[in-house]
């Protein structure tokens, strides 16, 4: 089962379920439908967040409340992955997406440009961008998106560490094909076969 989370409010519903799942088999009662037993063994939740996510610091309590939840029982496990960007490729599409004048969505930067130049990508370079949007979330940093951006080397240290502390695993899209996707194939599906060409 696989759900798009959007922002905190679709996560704090989906964190219901998830507790109920996870307490469901722990108690040895029967697992609601998200989490149901198959003929090929228990049904997976996977849980994408996207879009107006809140910062690590929020996102930490989620996690350690289902962490918690699901080592409590011998029938449920909980396992957080995040994917990252190499800072130069995360910059160059983060552009594409919402500096050019292409772009029509709430969402879009205020300053755009009509079309993809280096001297372009560089006058809307902001410094640390992928880890402001860690340290504050997406919906916090549109709040400041207007003014220029405020993120501390202490922060961004503090997020190395919630990512430590908090994530099983953490791959690089860079490495989708080679690593990202066979690592899941093994870990959730029991396979090495590489489907995604």
């Amino acid at each position: 089962e696989f759900h798009r989370l959007f922002n905190e409010g679709d996560i704090k519903n989906i964190s219901e379920r998830v507790v109920a799942t996870l307490e469901a088999s722990h108690n040895n009662n029967s697992m609601i439908e998200a989490n149901a037993t198959t003929e090929s063994g228990p049904r997976r939740l996977f849980l994408e967040l996207h879009g107006d996510i809140p910062g690590l610091d929020v996102l930490h309590s989620y996690i350690q409340k289902w962490r918690a939840i699901a080592e409590q029982s011998s029938e449920s496990t909980f396992f957080a992955f995040t994917l990252l960007r190499e800072p130069v490729s995360f910059h160059q599409s983060y552009f594409r997406h919402f500096h050019l004048a292409s772009c029509r969505a709430k969402w879009c930067e205020e300053s755009k440009y009509d079309n993809y130049t280096e001297q372009n990508l560089l006058r809307s370079a902001i410094p640390n961008k992928q880890c402001e949007l860690l340290v504050h979330g997406q919906q916090e940093w549109k709040l400041i998106s207007r003014r220029p951006p405020r993120v501390t080397k202490e922060e961004c240290h503090h997020a190395k560490e919630r990512l430590i502390q908090d994530w099983d695993w953490v791959g690089f899209t860079e490495e989708a094909t080679s690593v990202v996707i066979p690592t899941l194939r093994r870990l959730f599906l029991n396979t090495s076969e590489l489907l995604i060409q």
